[in-house]
């Protein structure tokens, strides 16, 4: 029984070696830290290069693409026509795109994200046949310039076996031993053999628990880290497209003085309703006005108009009568509803309503009436005796002129 726990034991530690040593030999040959930055500078120089020129290309910018100097990122950039705005935008989201979130040999996974990415934006420009058939050719020449840059990190060979072979053999040669020559052992040997077989797998398995918990928060540190810098280069892109921040400031003066032009208009509309709130009111102003409103008795015989003299009619247009008087609307109209063909006209009594038509008498009043006196100076008319009119069809013609004075 001894014997089998040794030799089961010796089997695990064995598997323990086996699990690590692909990992440690895999770090102890990973290439140096700037030969790998070097190789994804040349990888990612290659593919943004012939992005950029598809780019242009399949926009009809032939000769933009082939003036594009490939040397460096920064050539690159400075080749790019300045008309070409939509171009730069798009270049500039891989300028400063390195991946590093995917941590040490990661080369391939690295390059192979740039170019997803850029696979990516290229299908949010077009839909059309023609398009895509060129995006898909471009995406397999750059991953032949992806493979050709790391293709040499591939050569790397996982450690000869032969060791562990030996060592198999040595242990089956222990193994096949003859039984005599292995002393006896005591029970305290026994015990303490028994606890360090479990002791070490309990180190292995918290070991082997560790390591694997290790890779998985790594690996989705690393997703979490692209998906941010997905978000941002989304956001930087709709900045872009947003007003130029040289625009805002070019604007932001008129906002200023359009602000203080109404901060000025309130404190004058401020200013107006202080120094009106003890005027009188249009409200109030009206009633004063009208306090002398001509009254007369209400008989359902007699329909009364205020109509204006049309000269070219010699009378007043039927259409044209209100039910109010106005500085035009001076002639009162009262129509016998026994005899609604004859009408007798006066001037309104209220005096609020002369100015205008002392103002134009010759075309307002003298065509349709007779004067007792001059209207010299005159504030107010005074109708001495109406006129007559007789209505012949919507024109109500003057048959006999009202007497005037004036005062």
């Amino acid at each position: 029984m001894v014997t089998f726990l040794q030799n089961y034991a010796k089997l695990f530690c064995l598997l323990v070696v086996l699990i690590w040593l692909p990992s440690v030999s895999t770090q102890a040959q990973l290439m140096p830290l700037q030969e790998e930055e070097n190789r994804f500078d040349q990888g990612k120089l290659d593919i943004v290069c012939q992005a950029i020129k598809f780019y242009l290309k399949a926009n009809a910018h032939a000769n933009a693409s082939n003036g594009i100097e490939c040397s460096s990122l920064e050539s690159i950039e400075a080749s790019i026509p300045e008309e070409y705005k939509a171009t730069t935008r798009f270049f500039k989201l891989f300028k400063r795109k390195r991946y590093r979130s995917y941590g040490r040999g990661k080369l391939d996974r690295r390059l192979q994200k740039l170019i997803k990415d850029i696979d990516t934006e290229l299908k949010k420009i077009r839909k059309d046949t023609s398009w895509e058939s060129q995006r898909k050719r471009l995406m397999i020449s750059l991953e032949e310039a992806k493979n050709s840059v790391v293709s040499p990190g591939n050569t790397q060979s996982r450690p000869d076996s032969t060791p562990t072979s030996s060592q198999e053999d040595s242990t089956n040669t222990v193994n096949n031993q003859p039984k005599t020559s292995t002393p006896k052992q005591t029970e305290d040997d026994t015990m303490s053999t028994v606890l360090s077989i479990v002791a070490i797998l309990a180190l292995g398995g918290l070991a082997y628990f560790f390591y694997q918990k290790m890779n998985e928060l790594q690996q989705q540190i690393a997703d979490l880290e692209e998906a941010f810098r997905e978000k941002y280069s989304r956001l930087d892109n709709r900045l872009d497209m947003m007003t130029p921040m040289n625009d805002f400031r070019s604007v932001f003066p008129q906002i200023q003085q359009l602000n203080n032009e109404i901060n000025g208009l309130d404190q004058e509309i401020q200013v107006l309703k202080t120094r009106n709130q003890f005027k009188i009111s249009p409200q109030e102003l009206y009633a004063k006005r009208t306090e002398h409103l001509e009254t007369h008795h209400y008989s359902p015989e007699i329909q009364i108009y205020y109509a204006k003299f049309s000269k070219d009619e010699n009378g007043f247009i039927h259409t044209d009568f209100k039910t109010e008087p106005s500085k035009e609307n001076i002639y009162k109209l009262e129509v016998n509803v026994e005899n609604p063909d004859e009408a007798f006209y006066q001037i309104v009594s209220r005096n609020e309503y002369h100015h205008l038509a002392l103002n134009y008498e010759a075309s307002m009043l003298a065509p349709a009436n007779d004067y007792l006196n001059r209207p010299f100076n005159a504030y107010r008319i005074i109708t001495k005796k109406p006129g007559k009119a007789q209505r012949e069809n919507n024109i109500w013609v003057i048959t006999e002129k009202a007497q005037l004075e004036f005062e």
